[in-house]
């Protein structure tokens, strides 16, 4: 029995292919690496704004127990500005590095 993997948009910009992985079959054989500029994958102008006014506005990180300053607005879905809650505050959580780490772990861990 294998457990379902999430599925997430592929990280060509523009292909609107989900996949369980960073790219779609189709692009998995071009040779992209994963190590895409930030623009690229969604975080550009648009989402530095959000980013900021949106840790203004929680200047502590929102893990229960953490009281460590917020450094980062992560995606409590996981997949990032291209994915389609991407720019909804209610996705979004300012959270601390370490906690951050840890978030991408429990996200990787749930998605094997």
């Amino acid at each position: 029995m294998t457990l379902a993997t999430a599925l997430r948009p592929c990280l060509r910009p523009g292909c609107p292919e989900l996949t369980d992985r960073g790219y779609c079959q189709r692009h998995r054989t071009t040779g992209q690496s994963l190590q895409l500029g930030a623009t690229v994958r969604g975080y550009g102008h648009r989402w530095r704004e959000l980013a900021r006014a949106y840790r203004t506005r929680h200047p502590v990180c929102e893990r229960p127990g953490c009281t460590r300053p917020s450094a980062l607005v992560h995606h409590r879905d996981g997949l990032g500005p291209r994915g389609p809650r991407g720019f909804d505050v209610t996705n979004l959580e300012a959270i601390c590095r370490p906690c951050h780490t840890a978030a991408h772990r429990e996200l990787r861990r749930s998605t094997r």
